[in-house]
């Protein structure tokens, strides 16, 4: 994705935009890799900080007693931030933070903490280090607003990388799919998915094609990988007319640690969410859904 983004994270008194405070402000406008400018800010709150806060921060209330007040602050991020889209891990939060406050953006903006759950299914927790350790990025040991917001940078730009390995009939359905939630993630794939319809000649340099350059001289494919080589898809199924019913006891037999999957796919494990979700589709289209 080639536009120009602002990776934003605050650090606050709280998580209740109605009573708690920001206390400092980070935020990174980058293009790709490419830094082009920072914002680094404390803000002095009415009052002073907890010793949870200090201790999860590192500021004193020596040190946000000099800062400046939230009404001189910001004018200047708003300079900084102008209508560039914002990045930030559940966004929506330090953006209801900083509304509270009086400054309030219309931007388009895109959540990490979203992404990751379509990007990375298969995560236990979709906090930002979490998210980073999977994506191997390396995370600050302190919570500090800048420091986050390259956190937020670095790992925006690798669901970038993750997602550009997706076919484009799979890019064209993860539109048609968020349209209908009226979502940001819509923005986030219709764009990927234009510049690669604008792509005219193109290079194999991409994450993608340098993967399955190194697929194509490994004899083994791992089955996280499967999904990118290159296949014959089917003609679209239509319906035949048939009312038999999917045998439910049949895909249960499939599923398990020594059905025809688990011979076929390496690394196989007999997940019982995943038998759950085979039932209730099956048992839908078995009623004529």
């Amino acid at each position: 994705m080639t536009d120009t983004y602002v990776a934003l994270d605050l650090e606050a008194t709280g998580m209740d935009p109605a009573h708690d405070e920001v206390i400092e402000i980070g935020a990174v406008k980058f293009r790709g890799n490419q830094i082009i400018g920072r914002f680094e800010s404390l803000v002095r709150p009415s009052s002073p900080i907890s010793l949870g806060i200090q201790t999860l921060t590192g500021l004193t209330n020596d040190a946000l007693r000099a800062a400046p007040l939230f009404p001189s602050v910001a004018p200047k991020l708003r300079d900084f931030v102008k209508q560039t889209p914002i990045v930030g891990q559940s966004v929506e939060m330090d953006l209801d933070m900083l509304s509270a406050g009086g400054l309030r953006f219309s931007n388009t903006r895109f959540d990490t903490f979203e992404l990751a759950t379509v990007l990375l299914p298969e995560l236990p927790a979709y906090n930002l280090a979490t998210i980073a350790s999977v994506l191997g990025v390396e995370v600050p040991a302190s919570h500090r607003a800048v420091a986050d917001a390259e956190t937020t940078m670095v790992v925006f730009n690798r669901l970038v990388e993750r997602a550009e390995m997706f076919d484009t009939q799979t890019l064209e359905r993860l539109v048609e799919v968020t349209t209908r939630g009226d979502s940001h993630l819509t923005r986030f794939f219709a764009t990927l998915l234009r510049e690669r319809r604008d792509e005219r000649q193109p290079t194999g340099t991409s994450i993608g094609a340098q993967l399955l350059a190194r697929l194509s001289e490994s004899a083994h494919v791992g089955p996280e990988a499967m999904f990118l080589i290159p296949r014959d898809r089917s003609e679209r199924l239509e319906p035949t007319g048939s009312d038999t019913h999917v045998s439910l006891e049949a895909l249960d037999r499939v599923m398990t640690s020594d059905g025809p999957f688990s011979k076929t796919i390496p690394g196989f494990e007999e997940r019982p969410q995943q038998q759950q979700m085979l039932q209730a589709v099956a048992g839908t289209l078995n009623q004529g859904g």
